[in-house]
């Protein structure tokens, strides 16, 4: 007779293509949750900062000053190349 029907069948866990998939998917979900882990890692760092920060302010230390700097220096600094004038991207007057 003919061999195993159930090797003709496209959901049978035997074959090396459904095999492949599976393993393709535990990995895609091992990779989510490694990374799922890296962050809640890098907020709980976070967190156990801001609590150091904020038990430093309360025993007298420096005050923190939550600002976002950040977006005036990229704004600021956006270009650095010789033809733009550093502090808004566009060409300087001399060179345009």
């Amino acid at each position: 007779m003919g061999g195993d029907l159930n090797l003709k069948k496209s959901w049978h866990p035997v074959l090396m293509s459904n095999q492949k998939r599976v393993w393709a998917e535990e990995k895609k979900a091992l990779d989510e949750r490694k990374k799922t882990d890296q962050v809640l890692k890098e907020r709980a760092e976070e967190r156990q900062i801001e609590e150091l920060e904020r038990l430093q302010e309360v025993a007298g230390g420096r005050k923190r000053i939550d600002r976002v700097d950040w977006i005036q220096w990229s704004r600021l600094w956006r270009c650095r190349c010789r033809r733009c004038d550093r502090r808004d991207g566009r060409l300087s007057a001399r060179e345009a």
